[in-house]
């Protein structure tokens, strides 16, 4: 016997009961314990042939649930590794475990409860109760993470606009023409770099590892009125870096990216932290694609400030031109804005090298790997 709010749950002679020792807390006879069953269907006395319809039935109810399955989006998900979910079809209930990955299989928690049965019915409010443990443990385990955009909220900026959806997000270009020539780059260069990001999340998703550039659902286009569009995934929240390992995995991933990047002769052009998103633990990964352009692009025009926005007159090389270099040389300026609440010799080390412009985004992941280890 449990308690419940003024009463008492218990099973009595097969069936499951709710009591109120007094009569005053809801309607009954003056003077008479009230007595409540937590009533089901009951057995209609075809319960051989009902058990088959309804196993099929339950069968289809898990189908449904499969296809209803959606990645869960970092952005507003957090860390969250799960979900908690149930199949009912009649008077059948089945708990599920759901990862957040679709490429995960879904699995049964426990045995599919019958509910014409009383032992199945305390069964079931009893897994509720457990339920709801698990669901107030993970409620406290997702932290409130900033930066992250609520569902399907609409960013405005001066020539685009970003919607946030589900696992995907919506990105537009008003006028592209005014935008490539600004931004000194060209469709083909984007849609070179998303084709490069596309296969590579292919092969991370195959292999288990992490995704460091964003993909895209389809090549990005320019529709009618020049309007560029992409739909971008997955969707990441703003990087947090509060240790040495944070920030060793962080340079990891900017660096991988660059290298992707820098061996298709492309450059990004924009690394800065709010451009880089973390997907998990340790696991982060960078957007902004639209800022890429050839490796071998003319000279930018002294006010070359205010097309990027990443770094000063240092970044450029002696023709006034954004190298693969000056790629790493904004990295190093991203590391050392990002290790500003953690202490780190070697990190500073390694942002000093590429602001320096020593190392290739080749060298400097080998360097990660021999000479800094968190």
């Amino acid at each position: 016997m449990s308690d419940v709010p003024k009463g008492k749950l218990y099973f009595w002679d097969g069936e499951l009961w709710l009591r109120w020792d007094d009569p005053d807390d809801l309607p009954g006879p003056e003077g008479d314990p009230l007595r409540i069953k937590i009533v089901c269907s009951e057995s209609t006395g075809e319960h051989d042939q009902g058990s088959v319809d309804e196993q099929g039935s339950s069968k289809r109810a898990r189908t449904d649930l499969e296809k209803k399955r959606v990645d869960l989006s970092g952005m507003h998900y957090g860390p969250l590794r799960f979900l908690l979910g149930y199949a009912a079809a009649g008077t059948a209930v089945q708990w599920c475990f759901l990862p957040s990955r679709t490429d995960q299989p879904m699995e049964l928690l426990g045995n599919q409860l019958d509910l014409r049965t009383g032992e199945d019915r305390l069964s079931f409010l009893l897994s509720l109760v457990q339920a709801y443990r698990l669901l107030a443990v993970m409620s406290a385990a997702v932290p409130q993470l900033h930066g992250r955009w609520p569902l399907y909220s609409e960013i405005v900026r001066e020539n685009s606009i970003v919607l946030m959806e589900g696992t995907t997000v919506f990105k537009q270009i008003k006028n592209f023409n005014e935008y490539k020539q600004k931004q000194k780059t060209s469709l083909a260069a984007i849609q070179k770099a998303y084709a490069i990001a596309r296969r590579a999340a292919d092969v991370a998703k195959r292999d288990g590892l992490s995704q460091y550039l964003v993909s895209c659902t389809s090549p990005p286009t320019v529709v009618r009125k020049q309007q560029y569009q992409v739909r971008t995934l997955p969707c990441g929240y703003s990087s947090r870096v509060t240790s040495e390992k944070d920030l060793h995995a962080l340079a990891t991933s900017v660096c991988t990216a660059a290298q992707m990047l820098h061996t298709a002769k492309l450059v990004h052009r924009d690394f800065r932290l709010p451009n880089v998103v973390q997907l998990g633990p340790q696991q982060y990964m960078v957007i902004d694609l639209e800022s890429v352009a050839k490796a071998t692009a003319e000279g930018l025009p002294k006010n070359f400030q205010h097309i990027l926005k990443t770094c000063s007159a240092e970044a450029l090389d002696a023709a006034r031109r954004f190298t693969t270099l000056s790629d790493m040389y904004c990295i190093g300026l991203l590391l050392k804005e990002a290790y500003i609440s953690v202490t780190s010799i070697q990190a500073d080390t390694f942002a000093h090298k590429l602001m320096a412009k020593e190392l290739s985004a080749e060298a400097a992941l080998v360097y990660l790997q021999t000479e800094w280890a968190p």
